[in-house]
């Protein structure tokens, strides 16, 4: 019993001191929590105050994608204390050069001062909108973030932030000549320089040249994002990505200890800070694939009723991307034009499913191929792959008059043989040959280059 009364008595002590001491420890909490969000709040107006500062606004580098996989696209912002900005980004025009698009932002607090984009506009959600085309395409897009958390604050003045979702990190400044005016360099170098169409034209497929010591190839992506395909000879291109600056690009890895660029617009070419150039190439296969051009003579051309057509006299004509246009020679019963691939693997060309531009004509017409099975019986494609590759055939009877290509199944369709062309005209989904269009049926054909 005495035990139990000494402990009793020692509890009774205790339980105050207990009492206090968590009194103490929530006080703290309270007050801790309290300035916390004080450091918090005046960071956000400190950067609202930051943002709207600029009236020719800020650039941001902005990184979308985990990983970065499609590089970073340079924007254009002006804030103002409505809570409205404009934006641009180098995907634009670049007239007008005054062109930007109204959003609203947000500033709050999560773990830092957020910066959001709460409206959507085409300056920036290009890139944040699961919808878009580009990028892992619809449904994924470009997988870019909104909501962009406050990190650091350079003594260059620039900002850092981190995407709240992709967690890349991007840069947001004030550049000396002006954002407006850096934005329009940029778009400028890259419109010189990354010209898909203007490259597939000239039938280049790369940069090459010396870097580091070492030689280098560097393919410019079709898909237009900011990167190359570096070929480290072993076959298997993997993607280096860039941001552009006001005098070329920087590389976001170092290639052989070089991580800028500087663009020449007289040669079209790169130069390293130590002078080392690159240069554009003629595609490799440029050379075997012109042996394909020049003058044939196109044979079995049916109409869709299957009368038989005289021959028609075509040019093949050099083409972007390694490609031909099948030219008719004026006068001729063939009136439209054809396209051919050139097959790097097979060494041969090839006519795929495709568009065709019909003259005096606004109606949408598609080259398809079809399997003629029993009488009226057949099948037909739209896929974009499916169609007849070049047979070079020396025992034909008129290889003496020159080179006898014939025209045979690519192997791609699989389940079908791709065995002969039909026109038709695609009209709200449903698709017809239009009588008004000849020849609408291709049939056996080859091809007799002329010597």
């Amino acid at each position: 019993m005495k035990t139990n009364r000494l402990i009793y008595r020692f509890l009774c002590l205790l339980l105050p001191i207990v009492m206090i001491g968590s009194g103490c420890q929530r006080n703290e909490e309270y007050l801790f929590e309290g300035s916390s969000a004080t450091r918090i709040n005046k960071s956000i107006e400190e950067l609202r105050s930051l943002l709207t500062s600029s009236e020719d606004g800020w650039i941001l580098e902005f990184t979308p994608s985990i990983g970065g996989h499609f590089g970073s696209y340079t924007m254009h912002l002006r804030f103002d204390q409505k809570g409205e900005v404009y934006i641009a980004n180098e995907l634009m025009p670049l007239e007008p050069a005054d062109q930007m698009f109204r959003s609203m932002y947000a500033l709050r607090s999560d773990k830092g001062a957020v910066l959001s984009f709460s409206m959507y506009n085409d300056g920036y959600h290009l890139f944040a909108d699961p919808d878009v085309d580009g990028g892992w395409g619809r449904g994924r897009g470009f997988e870019g973030d909104y909501e962009l958390v406050l990190q650091e604050k350079r003594e260059d003045g620039s900002l850092i932030f981190k995407g709240k979702i992709t967690g890349n990190y991007m840069r947001m400044f004030r550049p000396s000549e002006g954002a407006r005016t850096y934005l329009q360099r940029i778009k400028a170098i890259r419109r010189a320089a990354i010209n898909i169409d203007e490259l597939l034209t000239n039938n280049t497929d790369a940069w090459t040249g010396t870097l580091g010591g070492k030689t280098v190839v560097l393919y410019y992506d079709r898909g237009d994002y900011n990167r190359f395909l570096v070929d480290h000879g072993d076959g298997y291109p993997l993607p280096l990505t860039y941001t552009y600056d006001a005098e070329g690009l920087r590389l976001s890895t170092p290639l052989n200890g070089v991580s800028k660029f500087t663009w020449q617009a007289e040669d079209k070419s790169w130069r390293s800070p130590s002078g080392e150039v690159l240069r554009l190439r003629k595609d490799p296969y440029y050379e075997p694939y012109k042996k394909y051009l020049g003058r044939y003579t196109l044979h079995n051309l049916y109409e869709a009723n299957g009368t038989k057509l005289d021959p028609v006299e075509v040019n093949f004509v050099e083409a972007k991307g390694l490609s031909y246009s099948i030219e008719p020679v004026e006068g001729s019963h063939l009136k439209y034009k054809l396209v051919a691939e050139y097959n790097r693997e097979r060494d041969a060309f090839e006519i795929l499913t495709q568009e065709l531009q019909i003259p005096q004509t606004t109606e949408s017409y598609v080259l398809m191929p079809f399997n003629a099975k029993r009488g009226d019986e057949f099948r037909q494609t739209f896929a974009a792959a499916v169609g007849q590759v070049a047979r070079l055939n020396p025992q034909h009877p008129q290889s003496s008059q020159g080179d006898v290509y014939e025209m045979v199944d690519n192997g791609v369709w699989r389940s079908e043989e791709a065995k002969s062309f039909v026109v038709v005209r695609v009209f709200l989904g449903s698709y017809q040959v239009d009588p008004n269009i000849k020849p609408a049926l291709f049939d056996r054909i080859y091809f007799v280059k002329h010597k």
